[in-house]
């Protein structure tokens, strides 16, 4: 990484040496200081990034900030060939209506022509769930109307299923992608104590089964932890900033960029999750996993939350035109004013 290097003493020139075509990635702290990573902005801010690098050392020992630029060529142009190819499209579509409709006979045809698909664009996700309602019209069933979509936040999902099944519906987040997201990126919290807390929260917002008590939550999460920031520790800040544009901002990203598999591949692996559930999730099976329909409370759980409505502490209410919020201190607090909120 250390190819080119130069040393600045102001923070306001170190950055304008950047110039536009960069933007904050993240930041890591380190002994030495922290360090803030920058991006180009020709490659898409979650996917592959270009190897051209750039980043700023501001030591801890010193005012001294050190600008460290790598030499390599850009590599962000985006004229590669993406999404499922029209050709592979129209194959499947001829082989379907020839009566080719199982999975490895599909493949065999598809292996034999050289062909395979990688998911990508809204398009492809539409051809997906279009592929369902055809697979229900062969069997003589009713259409799908499902009415709850379960996916990270990837546009392109969405859009897709939008198209196909032209119905109102409450799109969940994945819990298990994102707290495995989020873990990795509040280690930078550089106290072990705060993280831990703010990761507790986390899982507590996502017990909430209403939007509105959700949203109001949430609210109140982003606000408690700028305001018990009085130090204003950049790595709180810097994993609220992440928080909020990466889960709770829209993400107009068309696409996805996690590693694809081949056509064949890929049928195999939706063949045996299908498989799986159907068999594990069986309620007449031996030890079924049953899918829980309400929140299993611990007796830990319980004795806290007795704790926490024991103590007397002033309640605020603040009445809207058709809602009443209610506000509760938090951690010692007795009481909070209506400025704080």
């Amino acid at each position: 990484m250390r190819n080119g290097q130069k040393y600045i003493y102001n923070a306001g020139e170190a950055e304008a040496s950047i110039g536009n075509e960069c933007s904050k990635h993240y930041t890591n702290y380190t002994e030495n200081g922290s360090v803030v990573y920058y991006r180009y902005n020709k490659a898409k801010r979650h996917g592959p990034q270009c190897a051209a690098r750039i980043y700023l050392l501001y030591h801890s020992d010193s005012d001294k900030i050190t600008v460290y630029k790598t030499e390599v060529e850009h590599n962000n142009h985006h004229d590669k060939l993406r999404g499922v190819d029209e050709n592979v499209k129209q194959c499947i579509q001829e082989l379907y209506n020839d009566g080719v409709m199982k999975p490895k006979q599909i493949i065999r045809a598809l292996r034999a022509r050289n062909q395979y698909v990688r998911v990508k664009k809204t398009e492809d996700f539409e051809f997906i769930f279009n592929s369902i309602q055809i697979g229900m019209q062969v069997i003589n069933k009713d259409l799908l109307k499902p009415t709850v979509l379960i996916s990270d936040t990837t546009d392109a999902i969405k859009n897709g299923f939008r198209n196909v099944f032209n119905n109102e519906y409450n799109q969940i987040m994945c819990w298990a992608h994102m707290k495995r997201k989020v873990k990795h990126r509040i280690c930078q919290i550089n106290d072990k104590d705060i993280r831990k807390e703010i990761m507790e929260d986390i899982e507590i917002l996502q017990l909430f089964s209403s939007i509105p008590v959700f949203k109001l939550a949430l609210t109140l999460f982003m606000k408690k932890w700028y305001m018990n920031n009085k130090q204003q520790n950049q790595s709180i800040l810097d994993f609220l900033e992440y928080f909020d544009n990466e889960w709770l901002q829209s993400n107009n990203d068309d696409g996805t960029f996690r590693e694809r598999h081949v056509l064949s591949r890929f049928l195999i692996i939706a063949t045996n999750i299908i498989n799986s559930w159907s068999v594990e999730r069986d309620a007449f099976s031996i030890n079924a996993k049953i899918f829980a329909t309400e929140t299993t409370l611990s007796l830990q759980l319980w004795t806290l939350s007795y704790q926490w409505a024991k103590p007397t502490k002033d309640i605020s209410c603040i009445e809207n035109n058709d809602s009443k919020q209610y506000y509760i201190p938090a951690r010692d607090l007795q009481s909070v004013t209506r400025v704080d909120l």
